[in-house]
């Protein structure tokens, strides 16, 4: 978990600014290129994905890496249970389109489908476990890093070390997030930590991302619907518009309240059931956070504003339990929490 809410001068900002100049070049050429037709330009994308030597950890039973596309992650005993997307190619707006932005699946038992959404369906820019800001602010103008309009993106650098605990698996990965003339605005290390499903558990994961400005002060803003840290169910939950949200107390009022501990979400698919949806926010998370939870197509998530000063990182963590079935109790969820967060 995060160990505290507040911005910070950290070591990776340092380690990640003597690297910068040098990316950005690259991500400069790639756009330079891209007129001269999609073989170079496609070439281009997969040279930025392979430039550093992989981790060792990802050599191990638990991944399946194809070439700069996807990390497939599971249990080590041939059952993949997230499915990592960050292919970059902006060759022509329909492949910049579909590979806009990194995100997280979630597999079907079955291995072949998922219960998260990609980018088919209504707002195709809602894809699976997601993270961005509608208005972000740098350098005097305001980006759009959640739509990626304009030509903004966020594009995966490379897989980075990671301590892995006892029995979990999991990456780590650089994000560099990119303004429509590809500037690094932000720098953002990105760790996905899969534990042992247990207690009931389908998928049990952690995120945490740590958002460096390296290149200048930085604004986060937007609204609870179009920014921050989100799921998005699979988009068959559009048309039959199953999803239900449980709290941890009767009287909510979501657009007004601030910093839940966690939302529950249960939503139904044909051939795969009901399931229930736990995304747990860290404490140590920025205060004054909102939650969008009431959508009946299923995409929740939460959501905080804050500014990041040259030098400096930002960090959050949030923890998504998946389980099979109706929604747990609440005095169950509720001691779920509890155990994450390690209160009696």
């Amino acid at each position: 978990m995060a160990e505290s809410n507040t911005l910070r001068r950290d070591l990776i900002g340092l380690e990640l600014k003597s690297r910068i100049g040098f990316e950005k070049g690259t991500l400069n050429f790639m756009r330079t290129i891209r007129f001269v037709g999609f073989a170079g330009a496609l070439i281009a994308a997969w040279t930025l994905s392979g430039m550093a030597e992989q981790p060792e950890y990802l050599e191990g039973r638990a991944f399946s890496l194809v070439d700069g596309k996807f990390l497939d992650v599971g249990d080590g005993e041939g059952s993949s249970n997230l499915r990592y997307l960050f292919e970059y190619d902006p060759s022509d707006d329909e492949t910049r389109v579909r590979t806009y932005k990194p995100y997280v699946h979630v597999f079907a038992p079955e291995g072949e489908s998922f219960l998260t959404k990609g980018e088919e369906g209504k707002y195709p820019h809602h894809r699976g476990i997601f993270t961005g800001w509608s208005k972000l602010g740098y350098g005097g103008e305001v980006y759009d890093l959640w739509h990626m309009k304009k030509g903004a993106a966020q594009v995966h650098r490379e897989f980075v070390d990671l301590d892995v605990p006892e029995g979990a698996a999991g990456f780590a990965a650089l994000i560099d997030w990119l303004n429509p003339e590809g500037v690094v605005m932000l720098v953002e290390r990105r760790e996905v930590l899969l534990y042992p499903a247990e207690s009931g558990a389908y998928v049990d994961v952690e995120f945490t991302s740590e958002l460096s400005a390296l290149n200048g002060p930085v604004f986060l803003d937007g609204d609870p619907e179009h920014a921050g840290f989100q799921f998005r169910p699979n988009a068959e939950v559009v048309g039959n518009r199953s999803a239900r949200y449980q709290f941890h107390r009767d009287d909510v009022n979501p657009k007004e309240d601030r910093d839940y501990p966690w939302v529950a979400m249960t939503y139904e698919l044909e051939g795969a059931g009901m399931w229930t949806v736990q995304m747990m926010r860290d404490a140590g998370n920025p205060d004054d956070s909102r939650w969008s939870c009431y959508r009946d197509y299923g995409r929740f998530g939460n959501f905080f504003v804050g500014t990041i000063e040259e030098g400096e990182t930002l960090s959050f963590t949030f923890r998504i339990r998946v389980t099979e079935g109706e929604a747990p109790s609440r005095e169950r969820l509720e001691a779920v929490y509890e155990e994450w967060t390690g209160r009696e």
